[in-house]
């Protein structure tokens, strides 16, 4: 079953981290569709007579900021087709930005049912400093129905899932994205890994058979998934210890959270948000 990828590119053409994560992880690239999409910041496109709305990347451009972005585009096209993805699945658009690039990238999401919005190296780098002024973290506080890959700085040729799972719900939508992404992709093993907090309303090994008959309804084999659990009050840090054992290709979390009364409270105790604070040589995939 084809798989549809939103990749998001800036106009810094070096970052190709995110690509040559896709090429390396995906054996089966001919069922792999990616859209390569840029926003034009108004701040560069100001004073321009260019038409809003998205662009094919080949259509000539006269002005000089968006050229950086179709540039870059272009660029990641030839990488994309040089790692083996067929040139019919991929397309591209540029487009001005005209709600802001995080709504830009929101509104792109919905519109195309891409299966994941992958941000790139350009859209997380200040995730060690702030959360608040993170694209990514600014995309998981609104409510979309899209998985978010991030990408800094993955180690390429790694393989396998760490898929973390709790007792909610976005566990199990995370753990449907695993299943539906690795069904073919049978080079890829599964660890399911919950940390027992000591809570009394925590079923940890319910919690596991439950995330494994996800991944097995995907046509997932029981030989490709192990179950891992572990007791200690720092889930944060067990995943962690955990992660960097394993050298896993791909962290995959829930991000379940009540609605926010202010502007940072979502975050306080998150496991996502620790994840992505120390995320480094691997993937994180989040479900809301």
């Amino acid at each position: 079953m084809e798989k549809h990828l939103l990749l998001t590119v800036t106009d810094d053409a070096r970052s190709i981290f995110e690509a040559e994560f896709i090429g390396s992880f995906f054996k089966h690239k001919e069922q792999i569709r990616v859209t390569l999409f840029s926003v034009v910041p108004k701040s560069q496109d100001e004073g321009n007579d260019v038409s809003r709305g998205a662009q094919d990347s080949n259509t000539p451009v006269a002005h000089h900021h968006r050229d950086k972005w179709q540039n870059a585009i272009q660029l990641k096209r030839e990488l994309l087709l040089h790692l083996g993805f067929l040139d019919d699945h991929i397309t591209s658009k540029v487009v001005r930005s005209s709600n802001g690039i995080i709504q830009d990238i929101i509104l792109e999401g919905k519109k195309g049912h891409y299966d994941a919005v992958f941000l790139a190296r350009h859209a997380t780098e200040l995730l060690g400093q702030t959360f608040s002024t993170s694209v990514t973290g600014e995309i998981l506080n609104h409510k979309i129905d899209f998985t978010v890959w991030v990408c800094r700085h993955p180690e390429i040729g790694r393989r396998n899932v760490l898929l973390c799972v709790d007792d909610d719900e976005a566990s199990m939508r995370i753990a449907e994205h695993v299943g539906f992404v690795l069904q073919q992709e049978a080079e890829h093993n599964i660890t399911l890994f919950h940390v027992d907090a000591g809570l009394k309303r925590s079923n940890a090994h319910g919690i596991l058979d439950r995330a494994r008959q996800v991944l097995t309804d995907h046509g997932i084999s029981d030989a490709r998934i192990r179950s891992l659990l572990i007791q200690s009050h720092k889930v944060a840090k067990s995943i962690r210890e955990e992660a960097e054992r394993g050298a896993y290709a791909v962290i995959a979390i829930g991000h379940e959270r009540a609605e926010p009364t202010g502007p940072k409270d979502w975050l306080v105790d998150s496991r996502c948000m620790t994840a992505l604070g120390m995320l480094n040589q691997c993937v994180l995939w989040v479900s809301r």
